[in-house]
């Protein structure tokens, strides 16, 4: 899985944030995840407890962004953020996207939380 390695990317960079004196939190932006958004999410947290005990893994903010799918059913196509999304004209199932996941780290500060 690489929410292992992606974890122990987070807590490198969120470790640097502290000690450069941020006092926010990070917010990971999620484009095309391979499985459903809050399986990826879990994942990602567990990985996180694992390698960074010290962090709060909950604080992380997780994004999902939506994405264009093409229905099983009617063939149209329509805007979804997890592949296990319905059609919203005709109920038929998203068909399996080809793209790439994408994955940002951003960084927000204690003002915006």
């Amino acid at each position: 899985m690489h929410e292992a390695a992606l974890a122990g990317t987070i807590a490198l960079r969120w470790r640097d944030a502290r000690r450069a004196g941020l006092l926010g939190h990070p917010r990971l932006r999620v484009r095309g995840a391979h499985h459903e958004p809050s399986a990826f999410d879990a994942a990602v947290r567990l990985h996180l407890a694992i390698v960074a005990p010290d962090l709060d893994g909950e604080a992380l903010e997780i994004v999902h962004l939506a994405v264009a799918r093409l229905c099983s059913g009617c063939g149209g196509q329509f805007t979804a953020e997890g592949p296990g999304a319905a059609c919203p004209e005709c109920g038929g199932a998203a068909l399996p996207g080809a793209m790439d996941e994408e994955i940002e780290l951003d960084w927000l500060d204690a003002s915006a939380v």
